[in-house]
C-alpha cells in the first residue's frame, strides 16, 4: 500500500512539472515602476514616464527587467537586447546592453541611467529596450518596454482639467510632496478616475505631517503646510 501511495505522489508531481513549463525558454521585457511598498515582481509594466519637472535631480536610474518564462538553470545565460527610441544613448541616458541572466535566477534588472540635459526641456523623448530572440531564448509575447522622459512641468497636470480639479494648481512644494509619497513623476500613465482617491490620500498625509512632522524628519518645514490637494469627498 505504501509503495502504491508513493508511486501515485511521484506521478502527480511529474504531471505538475509538465504543466508548469515545457518548450524553449523565452524572455519577456518590462520596466519596474518602483512604487512604494511594492515588490519588484508585482510592480512591472511596459511603459514608465519620467518628468524631472520641479525636481532638483540631475539624473535618475530606472530599471528595465528581463523576465524568464521557463526554468532556471545552473549556469549563466546571455540575454540579447537592443536599445532604441529617439533618446540619444550617451547623452540622454546610459545603459549597458551586455545582459546576463545569472544561474538559478528568474529575472535580471537592467539599469537605465537617465541624464538630465537641456535637450529634454519641453520635449518628450523615448527610450526603448527590445528582446532579440536567439538560439538560447525565444522573444516572449512582450518584447519591448518603454521609458519616456522630459524636463518641464508635468503636462497632464497643467493641461488636464481633471488633474487641476482634483489637485489644484501645480506648485513646486505640492509636486515634491506628490512625488515623495507616490513615487512617480507625472500623470501620463494614471487613469483620471484615480485622481480623486490620490488627492484624498495625499491630503491625509498632509494632515498626518501637520500633527507629527518629526515622523517625516521635518522635511517640508514647520506645520501647517501651506498647500493641500483640492478634492475632498463629502458623502
Amino acid at each position: 500500500m505504501l509503495f502504491i501511495v508513493v508511486m501515485m505522489i511521484t506521478a502527480a508531481c511529474s504531471e505538475d512539472q509538465i504543466k508548469i513549463f515545457s518548450g524553449k525558454p523565452a524572455i519577456f521585457m518590462g520596466v519596474v515602476m518602483d512604487r512604494p511598498n511594492r515588490p519588484v515582481e508585482s510592480d512591472i509594466d511596459t511603459l514608465r514616464s519620467i518628468s524631472f519637472g520641479f525636481t532638483d535631480l540631475a539624473e535618475v536610474t530606472i530599471n528595465f527587467i528581463a523576465r524568464l518564462q521557463g526554468n532556471p538553470v545552473s549556469h549563466d545565460r546571455i540575454v540579447q537586447v537592443e536599445p532604441g527610441g529617439d533618446a540619444v544613448i550617451g547623452t540622454d541616458y546610459q545603459l549597458d546592453n551586455n545582459v546576463v541572466l545569472k544561474a538559478g535566477e528568474h529575472y535580471v534588472l537592467i539599469p537605465c541611467r537617465i541624464l538630465r540635459n537641456p535637450s529634454m526641456e519641453d520635449n518628450r523623448k523615448e527610450i526603448t529596450l527590445r528582446i532579440i530572440g536567439d538560439e538560447v531564448f525565444d522573444a516572449g509575447d512582450i518584447t519591448t518596454a518603454y521609458i519616456t522622459v522630459e524636463d518641464g512641468i508635468p503636462g497632464d497636470w497643467v493641461n488636464g482639467w481633471g488633474a487641476e480639479y482634483c489637485f489644484g494648481p501645480c506648485t513646486k512644494d505640492k509636486y515634491t510632496f506628490f512625488y515623495d509619497f507616490l513615487g512617480f513623476y507625472d500623470l501620463a500613465d494614471t487613469p483620471q478616475g484615480d485622481y480623486a482617491s490620490i488627492a484624498n490620500y495625499l491630503n491625509s498625509k498632509i494632515a498626518d505631517y501637520n500633527m507629527n512632522p518629526e515622523k517625516y524628519n521635518n522635511k517640508y518645514g514647520a506645520p501647517p503646510l501651506g498647500f493641500r490637494f483640492e478634492y475632498v469627498y463629502e458623502p
